[in-house]
């Protein structure tokens, strides 16, 4: 099984949070302590709406969070056809999921493991095991780091056989000014659903795009990793 994976650098059945006062929300996340918004929207900031958004510590206001939902739910029900098999998509027709994950900074047990690597690690998780909102492994998680200034894509095998790594680049470059220190937030994920939209719909204008060029240097540069790896060779790693 092949899965798409798309890193931006900006230089257990989980345990449920109910609705609690801010100061009693973890400010550095595992994975498995993560909330997943079908279960326990309250948790993410959805109110008793089950949706697509986890934002426990709240870096968007309500009104952004809903927002960011509802686009994320259009993809779904209404925007993205079924890319499943014929009796899938007639059993439920329903297009591709699109998860995110927003926190304030990822908790990193061991400390020989990188930034880079707990993102990995984390987006894995979400969309394999913990969220895995897909039928046939249509589905993607974003996750978004504030303070580890990571974003992090991660797609199962039929949505990342749409969202390829020129195409995710491309993305992964256009919207990563938006979430560095300073940027616009709201506004960058939005821009990140419609780019995800038109490309699970089979627009190819970003695979056409000219080569991203990763940029080093100074602070608050951007880096684009992209690789693709064999499931089996990443059990491996999250193992060790």
């Amino acid at each position: 099984m092949v899965r798409l994976e798309v890193v931006v650098v900006l230089i257990f059945v989980g345990v449920a949070f109910a609705q609690l006062d801010p100061d009693d929300i973890p400010s550095e996340w595992l994975p498995e302590q993560f909330p997943n918004p079908k279960r326990n929207p309250q948790a993410c900031g959805l109110g008793n709406k089950y949706g697509y958004v986890c934002d426990p510590n709240l870096l968007l206001t309500e009104k952004q969070r809903l927002i960011l939902d509802w686009l994320m739910e259009g993809l779904v029900k209404n925007d993205t056809k079924c890319p499943c098999s014929v009796w899938a998509c007639e059993q439920k027709r329903q297009g591709y999921s699109v998860g995110i994950a927003l926190v304030k900074k990822m908790k990193i047990p061991d400390r020989s493991r990188t930034v880079l690597d707990q993102a990995k690690v984390f987006a894995h998780y979400l969309q394999s095991t913990h969220w895995h909102y897909g039928r046939c492994e249509e589905d993607i998680v974003v996750l978004y780091s504030k303070e580890d200034e990571v974003l992090q894509f991660m797609a199962g095998k039929t949505a990342g056989a749409v969202l390829t790594n020129q195409v995710a680049r491309a993305i992964g470059n256009h919207v990563g000014g938006h979430f560095r220190e300073g940027g616009n937030l709201p506004y960058g994920l939005y821009d990140l659903g419609l780019l995800l939209r038109d490309v699970l719909n089979g627009n190819t204008m970003y695979a056409l795009a000219p080569k991203a060029e990763a940029l080093h240097g100074s602070a608050g540069s951007l880096t684009v990793f992209i690789s693709t790896l064999i499931m089996t060779v990443l059990a491996l790693f999250i193992v060790s």
